[in-house]
């Protein structure tokens, strides 16, 4: 969904839209494999999943913001966006 964010959906549960970070894209050319990278670290880790969308969010935002496609920030630039630690 680009800056609108992403849709999270368990089975049984209901649908969720995690919002977005709308940013001025330079290059989008990375930007799903950064979101899917992200995510599935954070689960790895226990993140619950809306957390992890949202962090992965963050993250792919701020690859957009980059030229070229392996551009997928650090975890200190996605907590400055998030304005926390995750």
């Amino acid at each position: 969904m680009g800056a609108d964010g992403a849709w999270s959906a368990i089975p049984g549960d209901e649908v969720l839209r995690i919002p977005g970070f709308p940013m001025k894209a330079v290059d989008t050319n990375g930007a799903g494999d950064c979101h899917a990278g992200v995510l599935c670290a954070l689960l790895c880790e226990g993140v619950p999943l809306e957390e992890a969308v949202r962090c992965a969010n963050a993250a792919s935002a701020l690859s957009v913001t980059r030229s070229g496609p392996a551009t997928c920030p650090d975890r200190k630039e996605v907590e400055r966006l998030l304005g926390r630690a995750f």
